[in-house]
């Protein structure tokens, strides 16, 4: 979703940079997941003010098992608060299909257990379906 499909997408990163006159260092990669991701977070080190996560999507659509899921999310949130600690932290919650309440249950508990705050799936919803 972040990533777009091609180079003229009009994606979210891009919206933020434009509408509020911000730098954004878009890591974002067509078909990444939560351990893919683990790869972006040294490359962008000392990069921001703040850090916005927007994954896990791919590990659902993947189906990747929640517990396989929960540990790669883990894994990249406390990398994350590693090389960022004093950055604010965002973690956008995933739309999720039926019966994939076992994701979202990490998430949240995850989050919790970081101190990263969500951004709920119905506000991210509104963002991904407003007219550009």
């Amino acid at each position: 979703v972040t990533a777009g499909l091609n180079d003229l997408d009009i994606t979210w990163p891009r919206v933020i940079a434009e509408n509020y006159g911000v730098t954004v260092h878009d890591a974002s990669q067509q078909g990444a997941t939560c351990h893919s991701a683990r790869q972006q977070v040294t490359r962008l080190a000392g990069q921001g003010d703040a850090v916005i996560l927007e994954i896990g999507g791919n590990d659902v659509l993947e189906y990747i098992p929640a517990e396989k899921f929960s540990q790669d999310l883990e894994q990249l949130l406390r990398e994350v608060r590693t090389v960022y600690p004093t950055q604010p932290v965002v973690l956008c919650e995933l739309p999720l299909p039926p019966l994939g309440h076992r994701y979202g249950y990490a998430q949240r508990h995850l989050a919790a257990r970081y101190h990263i705050a969500m951004i709920p799936k119905r506000n991210f919803l509104r963002v991904l379906t407003m007219p550009q």
